[in-house]
């Protein structure tokens, strides 16, 4: 018997961040489960209420941090204004709830099940 995980892979979706030479293509195909947990304990523990821009922001920091280690809260609030960050966090979180919501079996490994 064959457990094919493959299966799960979705379409590529790409976030390209940075300025000049620092431009940097973030693969969000896959938001990792850490990321998804961390997001899920944020918003019950908002119980209800209303994030902050600088909470949304530093919460999709973690995301892309747990993608490439070298984005870092820091390096986003120095490159970015306030309304790119609500931007880039709101694609970012978007992203994690499409995934957490996405039924398996799409993307171009489907079509070979």
């Amino acid at each position: 018997m064959i457990q094919d995980f493959s299966i799960f892979v979705p379409d590529p979706v790409t976030l390209r961040i940075g300025r000049a030479n620092q431009v940097k293509d973030l693969d969000l195909s896959v938001i990792p489960a850490k990321s998804s947990l961390r997001i899920i304990h944020f918003y019950e523990e908002k119980d209800g209420k209303d994030a902050t821009s600088e909470e949304v922001v530093n919460l999709a920091a973690g995301v892309l941090h747990d993608i490439d280690p070298g984005v870092t809260e820091e390096w986003l609030w120095k490159n970015y204004s306030l309304r790119d960050l609500t931007r880039i966090a709101t694609f970012v979180l978007e992203r994690a709830a499409t995934q957490e919501s996405a039924t398996p079996a799409t993307g171009e490994a489907a079509k070979n099940v």
